[in-house]
């Protein structure tokens, strides 16, 4: 029997959690995560001490490094 690939999304934010956009995104990963979608979350600015719990179940994080130009 053959099995489905989990399929998987990736977000981009330059600062995590940072305002409405962060939140609307928190919103659509969740309906996603509910749906069976694995989910990533690229940040350069994360600040993992203001994530929820429900942040961390939804995404995998991963940080960018910053840069300055």
């Amino acid at each position: 029997m053959a099995t489905e690939k989990q399929k998987k999304i990736a977000f981009v934010h330059d600062a995590y959690p940072a305002g409405g956009a962060e939140r609307i995104t928190s919103d659509i990963a969740s309906w996603l995560g509910e749906r069976g979608y694995k989910l990533y979350m690229f940040v350069v600015n994360l600040e993992r001490d203001k994530l929820t719990d429900s942040d961390n179940k939804v995404f995998e994080f991963i940080d960018l490094p910053s840069t300055d130009y």
